[in-house]
């Protein structure tokens, strides 16, 4: 046991450098397949200045949460569960 995990240290130490190298020469690929310049590949911009609220406090929100949130809601979702399973024959 303390052999093997040596070894795959090892193996880890010596293939990481032609790991990453493979795997950024897919990542070149996989880029250029998809043919869009390296002016669409650039970080993430937020569209919104002011991104939109959620309402949180409607009557809605407070029926699901109070509903499905509690003990209720877990009962339906493992009876729900349960019936899958037994199913499909697990």
């Amino acid at each position: 046991m303390i052999v093997g995990s040596q070894v795959t240290y090892i193996l880890r130490f010596f293939l990481s450098r032609n790991i990453r190298i493979a795997r950024d020469r897919a990542w070149d690929q996989t880029v250029a397949s998809r043919g869009k310049g390296p002016g669409f590949w650039q970080p993430y911009v937020e569209e919104w200045e002011y991104p939109p609220r959620l309402d949180l406090d409607s009557k809605k929100h407070k029926f699901i949460q109070k509903w499905l949130g509690g003990w209720f809601g877990l009962f339906l979702i493992k009876r729900g569960m349960l019936r899958i399973i037994f199913a499909l024959g697990f």
